[in-house]
């Protein structure tokens, strides 16, 4: 009987870090690998990339749907996704109805339960698990199991290029359509759940060894911070990292309708907004040869239960390049990816069935397990019983007293 087998559907930059990260477990023995991707190319790359790992590594050019990809699945001990969560959904719906454990990256548009039904309860379903969503709730469970109901909690997530550039300061390692979207955010206030608009409630933090980074609502959905492992929270928020700057011209972009999904006539031909904005964007926020990004994860928790506040934290940093031909982000998501399929493919009986968050799965020595290997791979994580971040002072910038932005600069506040 050989090693188990992963099929891991999707090669880019998220996938391939994933692939990279359980290549380990293949040189050992303990894992064969089936990546498959629609694109041609990326499916090139990734059969160059692990071509010396010989039959322990197969790639196949195909989507989700054709058969090739689908017997292979079948015949799968796990299936991973490294795509959006429309995109995996049916390769999902089909491993699922095979009995196969599945887990992925991709950010569903409500509580993966719910989508999901009863099409995972014979077997398991760990999604979505990567960075955000992902590592932003595994963290903050667990400094809520640390200091117990009633803190308060602030989540503080995103990837930024070391060398930020007109006319955002911002690049994209995600493809070349910005994640702007005007969908709605969430924080949980005095225990109750409310709607907050996205890019707002800006703040300035200091990240060492980064610079001067505003934070930003994110939208936060409201199936995590409900669920039973949050629900001790009295408060929490959760906000996007940026370079300053960025939250006040998306939302100019948005009062001007840039971020318009509803087409418009323009001479005599209609067109949509936002597609128009995303085609003049792209060649300014893609990613040169040389660009790095870092990715930054803050978690901090403050609980009230005596005199004095008790406060415990945890700063994750990871760059691109340090250590690894990947970018930050993809470190981390693909990290998180390949440690699921690490825990599924294990025989653990104390793992239920049906689909499983992450933050109810990486507890304990699996937690552990998890930093330990994003640390080998490259990332810095840092525990602190105070704040891991200086926050500065809301940024005013309509007006007030921080008006530094970088649309003539290619410098962070701080230096890269």
């Amino acid at each position: 009987m050989g090693a188990p087998q992963c099929v891991l559907v999707g090669c880019g930059p998220m996938g391939i870090a994933a692939a990279d990260n359980l290549t380990e477990d293949v040189r050992d023995g303990r894992l064969r690998l089936l990546l498959a991707d629609r694109d041609p190319d990326r499916a090139a790359h990734a059969r160059t990339r692990y071509a010396e790992l010989g039959g322990s590594v197969e790639v196949v050019h195909g989507t989700a749907e054709q058969e090739q990809v689908r017997r292979a699945v079948s015949r799968a001990n796990v299936l991973a996704t490294a795509l959006t969560w429309k995109d995996a959904e049916p390769i999902i719906a089909y491993g699922l109805g095979r009995g196969v454990p599945v887990t992925g990256i991709g950010q569903p548009p409500g509580d993966p339960r719910q989508l999901l039904g009863e099409s995972a309860r014979g077997c398991r379903a760990l999604l979505p698990v990567g960075l955000e969503p992902g590592l932003t709730e595994i963290l903050a469970t667990e400094l809520l199991a640390r200091l117990g109901d009633g803190t308060g909690l602030s989540v503080l997530c995103g990837g930024v290029p070391q060398q930020p550039r007109p006319p955002l300061g911002h690049s994209s390692w995600f493809g070349t359509r910005l994640t702007i979207d005007q969908r709605r955010a969430h924080a949980v206030r005095r225990g109750r759940i409310v709607e907050v608009e996205r890019f707002t409630g800006t703040e300035l933090v200091e990240v060492p060894g980064v610079g001067v980074l505003e934070a930003s609502h994110d939208a936060m959905q409201t199936w995590p911070a409900d669920g039973p492992l949050l629900s001790g929270v009295s408060d929490m928020t959760q906000k996007t990292l940026r370079w300053p700057g960025f939250a006040e011209k998306v939302r100019l972009l948005a009062a001007v309708g840039m971020l318009q999904e509803s087409p418009v006539r323009v001479g005599g031909v209609h067109v949509v907004p936002r597609d128009v904005l995303d085609a003049v964007l792209a060649p300014r926020i893609t990613p040169r040869a040389r660009d790095r990004d870092v990715t930054v994860l803050v978690a901090e928790g403050v609980a009230r239960h005596g005199p004095k506040p008790e406060r415990r934290s945890l700063l994750v940093l990871a760059r691109g390049g340090d250590r690894s031909a990947v970018s930050g982000m993809a470190l981390l998501t693909g990290g998180a990816l390949a440690e699921s399929v690490r825990v599924l493919l294990r025989e653990n009986p104390a793992l239920p069935h049906g689909v499983l968050r992450a933050a109810e799965v990486f507890t304990g020595h699996l937690l552990r397990d998890l930093l330990g290997r994003l640390r080998r791979h490259g990332a810095t994580i840092v525990e602190t019983d105070g704040p891991a971040v200086h926050r500065i002072a809301p940024a005013r910038t309509e007006g007030g007293p921080y008006r530094r932005s970088f649309a003539t600069t290619d410098r962070g506040p701080d230096g890269p």
